[in-house]
């Protein structure tokens, strides 16, 4: 058994001349680190990542063996560069844009970009464009992570592992739209919360850490240890992901389509696949020195006929799971929604193909201001196969130096991998797929010389 405890701390950013801005819900003050507020804009530090481990293998009896464990992980969630960027935005980033006329150009490449001082005058008065906050007690992620297995000899070579393993996460990113007004008519920008204080703000982006996730999967996996050259892993997987902050994926649509609903984007994970079997093998071809059968030291037994080796990996899955959308904006807050759906049309049609992965007429655009009141992934792209091959063959040189060739063959039978359909009612080619996930069959080869 093993017992142990980690604990970490993890500071939130700061710009070295306070080019650090948050925004306060509560006062919707806007917060410039050093003016009037600290110098990490009021986020505060993660002191609560305290991460128990424990571990332990019990052998039942010669060949059965009992294990598990238990742990508390932490991701510091500041460095998510692409998201936590406070300094870009009113009052320390501006992006001006200028467009030339297509017949009759209003500038010309020869005057240059437009100056600070050529700015209209005020520009920077007041807050313009979309602001970005974080919530003050911002923490780090947590993953709670469990698994309990038995593995059983079958033979002096192979053994059979069955294990459950799942995880739990709290504390994801969640980004909550606050300055988006509720369903309605009239001016979108006249309805916003923040509108009256800042007539000339288009959005905030609030970033809480109230994101949660849950995993769990049953693991199976049969091996075959090095045997007459033969060594082989084939593994099962079923397993369900879900959770209300997504990561990478499917197509999930809006998160969170209504921000005074948090449940309704509790659904099936992005990346959440059902079903997976791995197999990979590698097989020593039984020519050569030292092998069963042309084993001499002639110049077709060492050079041509032995030494080669054969791997294979085939990857057989289910689909990922996507979302139905619609166009434009239903609830006339200028964000995104989810399709209604129509109760009694078949999700799927009968001739399932890329042409019609599934029923468009199943969907259809909300009404009344409403919020779509179909789920988030509800439905499931096409399944992936996929076979990877390699042959490669030891070339003996001398006794300290020899050549290895390899050629490689992934998606060696050129098998199409389809990417999930176009899946947003009111637009061209819903429900049809036109992409593939993965490339084409690639060939390669490659020459290594060991000394």
């Amino acid at each position: 058994m093993n017992l142990g405890i980690h604990y970490e701390i993890n500071t939130p950013y700061h710009e070295a001349n306070n080019y650090w801005v948050n925004f306060d819900p509560v006062t919707a003050q806007v917060l410039i680190a050093g003016k009037n507020s600290s110098s990490t804009a009021n986020w505060r530090t993660d002191y609560t990542s305290i991460a128990p481990r424990v571990g332990f293998a019990y052998e039942a009896d010669s060949k059965t063996v009992l294990r598990g464990g238990f742990g508390i992980f932490y991701d510091p969630q500041a460095n998510e560069g692409t998201t936590i960027r406070q300094q870009l935005q009113w009052p320390f980033a501006l992006a001006y844009t200028l467009t030339p006329g297509s017949l009759f150009p209003g500038n010309t490449v020869s005057q240059g970009f437009i100056s600070v001082a050529g700015l209209p005058p005020g520009l920077f008065n007041s807050p313009f464009g979309t602001l970005k906050g974080i919530q003050f007690d911002f923490k780090n992620a947590a993953v709670t992570q469990f698994n309990l297995g038995v593995q059983r000899q079958l033979s002096s070579h192979s053994s059979f592992t069955v294990a459950y393993v799942g995880s739990l996460g709290r504390h994801l990113t969640w980004t909550d739209p606050i300055d988006q007004p509720t369903p309605g008519p009239g001016n979108i920008q006249a309805r916003r919360p923040y509108n009256a204080l800042y007539p000339n703000v288009q959005g905030i982006s609030y970033l809480e850490s109230a994101g949660n996730s849950a995993y769990s999967s049953l693991q199976t996996t049969f091996q075959q240890r090095l045997m007459n050259g033969l060594s082989f892993t084939a593994n099962y997987v079923w397993a369900h992901a879900l959770d209300n902050a997504p990561f990478d994926g499917g197509a999930d649509g809006p998160i969170p389509q209504n921000p005074n609903d948090r449940r309704a984007a509790w659904a099936n994970s992005d990346n959440d696949i059902r079903h997976r079997i791995n197999l990979y093998g590698t097989y020593e071809l039984p020519f050569g020195a030292g092998k069963r059968f042309l084993n001499g030291r002639s110049f077709i037994d060492r050079y041509v006929v032995g030494g080669w080796q054969a791997n294979a990996i085939a990857v057989i899955q289910s689909g990922l799971p996507f979302t139905v959308t619609t166009t434009g904006s239903p609830t006339n807050t200028g964000a995104g929604s989810r399709a209604d759906i129509v109760y009694g049309a078949p999700s799927y049609p009968s001739s399932q193909g890329i042409g019609q992965w599934f029923n468009p007429q199943a969907f259809s655009i909300p009404t009344g201001y409403r919020w779509g009141n179909s789920g988030r992934n509800i439905l499931v792209g096409p399944h992936e196969t996929n076979f990877d091959f390699t042959a490669q063959k030891n070339i003996p040189i001398t006794e300290s130096k020899t050549l290895l060739f390899r050629a490689e063959f992934f998606n060696v039978f050129n098998h199409p991998q389809f990417a999930i359909p176009a899946s947003t009612i009111g637009a061209a080619g819903v429900g049809s797929i036109s992409a593939t996930s993965h490339p084409a069959r690639q060939i390669q080869f490659a020459l290594k010389f060991a000394f």
